[in-house]
């Protein structure tokens, strides 16, 4: 009994400087993950665009989910609120070859204005960091917003100056952004008219030669589920005709330049009409639909994209 409990207080030493020496090596790793993420939530980095940090009148905007509501001053009962409107659209702005994103926010600051921004968010190390937001006016309708070439197009509508706020926005507009030193600003018409077609002449001759197989289906704004063996196709002419496989069927139809980057169908498009299982016939429907609703093209990362005026539906092809 004497010789045990002799060698206890050895081994109560030995657990006591365990113990101490455990929890002093996990205190200070932790503690530098903490500070390291909160950096980076001081500077707005996010996992994507719809809880990045963005700035409205030099004000931080954070988003949680596509959404921001904060006193408008201390103490206030009046809330200031901020929300994404529509879907964000994705493609390079920076020229780095990585994917950025760019999206409209409404803001409600607690007056009687409501107040539509288009603002970008920048991919860095695999982390989105808001930018600025331009203003596009109050109680704007918006239509719709594209990346094209490293350029945000943003069209929408608004009133006429002699017109009052209760007037339907009925004037068709669009804003050109682009990111010079990290910050959103907002350059000239970057073409219209003949200038237009010939910037959707000389992008068409980029992409003709090719049969692009689709690699990524969104439909309102989820992405589908694919059919690997059995995946769509897209080819298209330096005229602006395309063609390929729907599935089971054979489509073909006509592009015409609308606006700068983006594109309207001459008609509606054709195909075969062959049936087949309901696998395949569902992914053939959901393909044709969300084709016939692009009306933006560009290209980034090797792949061709096609959009909807909202984001929600996109076709993404690779060769």
């Amino acid at each position: 009994m004497r010789k045990l409990s002799r060698n206890v207080y050895p081994l109560k030493l030995f657990c006591l400087l365990f113990i101490i020496g455990t929890a002093m090596s996990n205190c200070g790793p932790k503690q530098v993950v903490h500070e390291t993420l909160s950096k980076g939530v001081r500077k707005g980095f996010a996992t994507d665009p719809l809880n990045a940090t963005y700035w409205i009148e030099g004000q931080e905007i954070r988003l949680v989910n596509g959404r921001s509501e904060v006193e408008a001053a201390p103490g206030s009962a009046t809330t200031s609120r901020t929300l994404v409107f529509g879907n964000p659209v994705y493609g390079n702005l920076d020229g780095d070859g990585v994917e950025d994103s760019a999206l409209l926010l409404v803001h409600d600051p607690g007056g009687s204005g409501t107040f539509y921004y288009a603002a970008a968010s920048l991919r860095v190390d695999g982390w989105y960091r808001g930018t600025n937001a331009l203003l596009l006016g109050d109680r704007v309708a918006p239509e719709n917003v594209g990346i094209c070439n490293g350029v945000i197009v943003v069209n929408y509508a608004d009133r006429r100056p002699d017109e009052s706020m209760t007037t339907p926005p009925s004037v068709g507009k669009s804003k050109y952004l682009t990111i010079t030193g990290g910050k959103l600003i907002e350059i000239q018409t970057p073409g219209d008219g003949e200038q237009a077609q010939g910037i959707f002449a000389a992008f068409l001759s980029r992409i003709s030669g090719y049969e692009w197989k689709l690699m990524r289906l969104a439909v309102d704004g989820k992405d589908m589920r694919l059919e690997r063996d059995s995946l769509p196709t897209l080819a298209v002419d330096g005229n602006g005709r395309v063609q390929g496989l729907a599935t089971l069927n054979r489509y073909f139809g006509q592009m015409v330049s609308d606006k700068y980057c983006t594109f309207r169908w001459e008609g509606p498009l054709g195909s075969t009409m062959m049936s087949g299982p309901e696998n395949l016939m569902n992914q053939e429907s959901a393909f044709l639909n969300a084709l016939e609703k692009a009306r933006s093209i560009s290209i980034w990362d090797s792949r061709l994209v096609l959009q909807d005026d909202t984001g929600g539906s996109a076709l993404e092809f690779g060769h």
